[in-house]
C-alpha cells in the first residue's frame, strides 16, 4: 500500500465498504470483477496449496496478483493468467509492473487471453480427478503407494 494504492475490504487495513449487501461469495466476486488486479495472498506458502484466493479473481475475470504456492502454474486454467509476488524482488518493483499493465490495454489483455484459447489440458486433467470422489482418490492413492512398497 506504500507504493500502490490497495483497496481493503476485509477487517484488517479496512479502507472500502462494501457497496451492496454482504452475501458472501457472490458479493466477492462482484466486487473483484471491478478490479483489473485482485490480491491473492494465501495463508501459507507451500507447494500444492492452492484456494479459492487463486480460483476468484480468475472466475471474476481479474488478474490474480499471488503470493502462495510455488508451483501455483500447474493449477492455471491457461498459460500467464497470474503475476506472481515471488517474481519481483520488492514491494516497489510489484508495484511498477502493476502501473505499467494498468497502463497497457494490450499487455493487460495478454494476461486475459487464456479465456479466449481454452483451458490448459493440465487443468482439464485435474477437474477430471475431481470426478471420482475425495475418499475414492484417497483410497487409489494408498492402494498405488501400498503396491510400490511390497513391489
Amino acid at each position: 500500500m506504500h507504493y500502490l494504492a490497495v483497496d481493503s475490504y476485509g477487517p484488517s487495513l479496512r479502507n472500502r465498504r462494501l457497496p451492496v449487501e454482504d452475501r458472501g461469495r457472490e458479493t466477492k466476486l462482484t466486487v473483484i470483477a471491478r478490479y483489473r488486479f485482485t490480491l491473492a495472498f494465501e495463508n501459507s506458502i507451500s507447494p500444492d496449496y492452492v484456494t479459492e484466493k487463486f480460483f476468484d479473481p480468475l472466475l471474476a475475470g481479474s488478474v490474480p496478483v499471488y503470493l502462495g504456492a510455488p508451483n501455483v502454474e500447474e493449477y492455471a486454467p491457461g498459460r500467464r493468467c497470474v503475476i506472481r509476488v515471488s517474481e519481483f524482488p520488492g514491494p516497489a518493483a510489484l508495484a511498477e509492473h502493476l502501473q505499467a499493465l494498468a497502463g497497457d490495454d494490450a499487455a493487460y489483455a495478454e494476461l486475459l487471453a487464456w479465456k479466449q484459447e481454452g483451458l490448459r489440458p493440465e487443468f482439464l486433467a485435474l477437474i477430471d480427478c475431481l470426478r471420482t470422489p475425495a475418499p475414492g482418490r484417497l483410497c487409489a492413492l494408498l492402494h498405488a503407494r501400498a503396491a510400490v512398497r511390497s513391489a
